[in-house]
């Protein structure tokens, strides 16, 4: 297997662990696609949703454990603080009243609708940041990067039937960039132990060799998708989602650190010499 795979007690380097998660869909409309399939009859959202739920509750409970790790999460192109958290805002006041830090000691079938219904919009880790029991967390892909899978998909106007190739075009970017953006947190904290919260279909290790880096290893990875085992036919088909999280409708963008994009455009050029050597 390519890539350098080490125990998650490695001191001396960056240690990349991919914290595997089932998220929430690209758009609402995704359980009616699925629902619309020839061959997704056996397919029952109320259990997908259980799944999500599960999954997000799974990964806020291993961040907690984990407090000397930093959090690097799909989706995001910015970074967010706990800092930029309105208390008086609704969403803030509503995720505070249905979660404490208490929440999280307590299993998955003692939870309310509503709390599940928070897992799955809001996502497990951000909830975290909502309710000021983590700190930051650090962006996973350029800003560029995002906004056009964000479009390629918005113009399939509800027909998901190319989201699949749409994903997989975009697939190696994305998992390069999530690579390079924990190599820049690491940089910029000081913190060498990072939690790469990421759905579970991706695989980091040709990631990892194609950015070059001698510093960087991968943990094994932490697999935080299937802790629901719900009795249905049909698996679960929200991976190929792209998380647009709307946190702050007006959040200040920090500078989250300008080798970032240097790093990005070394690869860039990296890949284009590769490509004219072949």
């Amino acid at each position: 297997m390519p890539g350098n795979v080490v125990s998650p007690d490695s001191s001396k380097k960056i240690t990349i662990t991919h914290v595997k998660m089932q998220h929430s869909p690209v758009a609402l409309d995704w359980w009616t696609y699925q629902l619309s399939g020839q061959n997704n009859k056996q397919f029952e959202s109320e259990n997908c949703e259980e799944e999500i739920a599960a999954s997000q509750f799974a990964v806020a409970q291993y961040i907690l454990t984990h407090p000397e790790h930093i959090v690097v999460h799909e989706g995001l192109s910015e970074l967010w603080s706990s800092e930029q958290i309105d208390l008086e805002n609704e969403t803030t006041q509503r995720i505070r009243r249905n979660f404490s830090k208490g929440t999280f000691n307590k299993s998955f079938d003692e939870l309310s609708p509503e709390q599940k219904n928070l897992l799955r919009e809001k996502h497990g880790a951000p909830l975290l940041l909502y309710l000021g029991l983590i700190d930051v967390l650090y962006p996973s892909a350029s800003l560029e990067t995002s906004q056009t899978l964000a479009q390629e998909i918005r113009a399939l106007n509800g027909n998901y039937r190319t989201l699949p190739n749409i994903e997989q075009r975009f697939r190696m970017q994305r998992e390069k960039e999530a690579i390079i953006f924990s190599k820049s947190a690491a940089d910029n904290t000081g913190v060498t132990k990072i939690l790469l919260v990421y759905g579970g279909i991706h695989h980091f290790e040709y990631a990892l060799d194609s950015v070059q880096d001698g510093t960087l290893v991968l943990a094994e990875p932490v697999d935080l998708c299937q802790v629901f085992i719900p009795n249905k036919a049909e698996p679960l088909q929200t991976n190929l989602a792209v998380n647009e999280f709307n946190l702050w409708s007006s959040s200040t963008k920090k500078a989250f650190t300008s080798d970032v994009h240097s790093l990005l455009e070394s690869n860039e050029h990296d890949d284009e010499n590769n490509n004219k050597l072949t």
